[in-house]
């Protein structure tokens, strides 16, 4: 949070995508394809007002007294080198991960607007399951997310 406002640095795409396998070239499968992006650079002013409200970069974010930034390699590098400790950790113990990631969710008990195959669904965020699943409440209505883009309503951003 900076300004009293919340902002993205980064995000996890996961995409299915038909493959072929070497050992069954004859039978269909579907393998996941998993990105994290980083915002590395200041997102530049000239983009959507909603993305340049929205967005943070990493560049922003630790920049030194004399305004200098890591180069992207050295950000990489620290990146790959933490990365292990919480794959490690998901691994060998799902629920506690879980628990520190509920712990963390600065989505969770806020407005949030999903991005679904049949449209825009707004609630409240509720939970993320055991399973990363994010659950949403609207009225009565709870809807278990397991896919979608999910977005912090605007008056809660």
């Amino acid at each position: 949070s900076r300004n009293g406002r919340w902002r993205k640095l980064a995000g996890i795409l996961v995409e299915t995508a038909p493959v072929t396998s070497p050992v069954t070239p004859s039978q269909p499968a579907v393998g996941v394809v998993i990105g994290v992006g980083l915002n590395l650079g200041p997102v530049h002013r000239d983009a959507d007002p909603e993305v340049v409200h929205r967005a943070i970069s990493l560049a922003e974010l630790v920049e030194d007294d004399a305004g200098s930034i890591p180069p992207n390699v050295e950000l990489f590098t620290a990146l790959l080198k933490r990365l292990p400790v919480w794959t490690d950790r998901l691994r060998t113990d799902p629920l506690a991960f879980m628990r520190d990631y509920r712990g963390r969710c600065s989505t969770l008990f806020r407005e949030v607007t999903v991005q679904l195959g049949d449209g825009p669904f707004v609630g409240v965020a509720q939970e993320v399951t055991d399973e990363g699943e994010l659950v949403v409440h609207r009225g009565g209505l709870r809807r278990v997310i397991s896919a979608g883009d999910v977005v912090l309503s605007p008056e809660t951003s």
